[in-house]
């Protein structure tokens, strides 16, 4: 079994106050948006990624907001927990994350989106409020390596970027009066 992540390991993903500004926000099991998903898919298109997601993290799972690509269970379920979690770490760090081969990169060789789903390429960038608070992330994944272009980066940045601005302006949220 893949342990779960600790609040030593990811101060910031379990900071009670971005735990609170993210359940203040009401986008937690909310159903799926047409807008986001249109982001996810542009993502999936502008990068050539299998996957796409727009991921929401708590102190203990990862929820996908909207995904591209997903099959089966892990489509039905829509979340994974933070021991499979590569956006975890773009919430940490608040900056993106670029994993070219998730086999030889120490940060997420032994992550279980890697070991169980996967996963060997990441492309993901920070979905943050306007206060700089990072609730998740938007993201580009493959069952392969891949040798992600500038252009990637830049892609995923801006639709993240939209994303953030749509979560900001209640777009997909049940929010608080």
């Amino acid at each position: 079994m893949i342990p779960e992540p600790t609040a030593a390991a990811f101060p910031n993903v379990f900071c009670p106050n971005r735990l609170g500004e993210l359940s203040f926000l009401g986008i937690m099991d909310t159903q799926p948006d047409f807008h986001f998903d249109r982001l996810t898919h542009l993502a999936s298109i502008s990068t050539g990624a299998t996957l796409a997601l727009m991921t929401l993290v708590d102190h203990r799972r990862q929820w996908f907001k909207s995904a591209i690509g997903l099959v089966g269970d892990l489509e039905a379920a829509r979340q994974t927990p933070l021991s499979h979690s590569f956006c975890a770490h773009v919430v940490e760090r608040r900056q993106p994350l670029i994993v070219y081969d998730a086999a030889s990169d120490p940060l997420v060789m032994n992550n279980g989106a890697f070991l169980e789903l996967n996963i060997q390429a990441y492309l993901g960038y920070p979905i943050l409020l306007a206060n700089g608070t990072a609730i998740g992330s938007l993201c580009a994944l493959d069952v392969k390596p891949r040798d992600w272009q500038d252009r990637d980066l830049h892609c995923i940045k801006a639709i993240a970027e939209i994303a953030s601005y749509m979560v900001d302006n209640g777009v997909g949220c049940e929010k608080l009066p």
